[in-house]
């Protein structure tokens, strides 16, 4: 299956090639003054130059358009949605305001951001806390946060102030944050690779993009966790696994 998809690849890569050289060469012509009725460019696949006068090309250059989606709609009908996905990416490169690609690619982005919601509760007393959830990169999730907990600071400080970490400097102390811990990586000598972890504001809702995948965690924005009290209800909702 690597081998054919592989092929394909390439047929499809010299294709566009083939008619993106073929269109940037034609030369301009002067337009009939009766002017041509201009073609239905949404439901034929429109390309971003003028198509060509070549009726075997135009052939072929509709033939691609038509099979891509033919095939792009048996990968989702096989419930492949990443490589339906791919196809569809893959003719917009070559028909860029081919509507019914489009309209595939934001049905797919609509139904990912709703695929699937967790509630969890995040404690003010405790450190990072695990939600269950592992993260898929590239795939939008939104964080809503509700409830109240009580964030004491009981810290001996000089006078420039309590020190605030430079990743959430930007965050209010006891407001929500999150991160994401990928898996453990270990290095030619077996030992566990050092990670250095982007932890992130929430806040009461956040929309968020992972480039990692890895477990999802929260807690309170405070240095020391014991003397806090109270807890919140965290819903993440989007396309994620559950651990």
């Amino acid at each position: 299956m690597r081998a054919k998809a592989f092929v394909l690849a390439v047929v499809v890569a010299s294709l566009v090639a083939f008619v993106s050289a073929t269109l940037a060469q034609r030369p301009d012509r002067p337009r009939p003054n009766q002017g041509p009725r201009q073609p239905n460019r949404e439901n034929q696949g429109p390309a971003k130059g003028e198509l060509p006068a070549d009726e075997k090309l135009m052939g072929l250059y509709l033939n691609f358009v038509r099979d891509a989606e033919k095939l792009a709609k048996d990968y989702e009908a096989a419930g492949k949605t990443e490589q339906a996905r791919g196809v569809y990416l893959e003719i917009l490169k070559f028909a860029p305001n081919y509507k019914p690609a489009k309209d595939k690619l934001e049905q797919f982005r609509e139904k990912e951001e709703t695929a699937d919601k967790k509630s969890v509760e995040v404690h003010a007393n405790q450190g990072w806390q695990e939600t269950g959830i592992t993260t898929v990169p590239g795939k939008l999730l939104t964080i809503t946060a509700t409830g109240t907990w009580t964030c004491k600071i009981n810290q001996e400080v000089g006078p420039e102030g309590l020190q605030v970490s430079e990743q959430l400097k930007d965050c209010n102390v006891g407001s929500l944050v999150g991160v994401v811990v990928p898996p453990p990586e270990k290095d030619a000598s077996g030992r566990t690779k050092d990670v250095v972890l982007q932890p992130f504001s929430v806040g009461a809702e956040k929309q968020f993009t992972p480039s990692i995948a890895g477990k999802l965690m929260f807690r309170i924005y405070d240095i020391k966790t014991a003397d806090n009290s109270g807890k919140l209800k965290v819903e993440v909702m989007g396309t994620f696994e559950r651990k």
